[in-house]
């Protein structure tokens, strides 16, 4: 027994929590990374391009523990980051994680991880990374 029921693990474009509830908008399975657009000037009704989106999660945790993220490049090299939230009680919990669409470098597919005090994957879920050419 892990301690732990996934019962969602989602990509977003965007989420926020607030009164406990979590609010999440565009679900996705695949990204398209373009070059970040510089020089962008609001007052003129241009919008600057997402440089992160989100991981949510919601489990069911029947003690305390550590659930943290694992993010491996389409070559299966680990990308390093901080996504690690300590569960000080049982119960549902919710959460999201932001990432930098900057580490998603090299097309192809990427692997995310839940992983339950790091010693049990719990879920693992495929990104499709693909690259934007020139005027796209």
């Amino acid at each position: 027994m892990t301690g732990c029921t996934v019962l969602a693990f989602l990509f977003c474009d965007r989420a926020s929590i607030s009164d406990g509830k979590t609010g999440l908008d565009g679900i996705f399975d695949a990204i398209l990374v373009s070059q970040p657009v510089r020089h962008i000037a609001p007052r003129f009704g241009l919008r600057r391009e997402p440089t992160d989106f989100f991981v949510y999660y919601k489990v069911a945790a029947d003690r305390p523990c550590t659930l943290s993220l694992k993010v491996f490049d389409a070559r299966n090299g680990e990308i390093a980051g901080p996504w690690m939230d300590d569960i000080n009680q049982a119960g549902l919990v919710q959460s999201v994680w932001s990432l930098p669409v900057g580490l998603f470098e090299m097309p192809g597919t990427y692997t995310l991880e839940l992983w339950h005090n790091s010693s049990q994957r719990l879920v693992t879920a495929t990104l499709g990374v693909r690259h934007a050419g020139p005027g796209s």
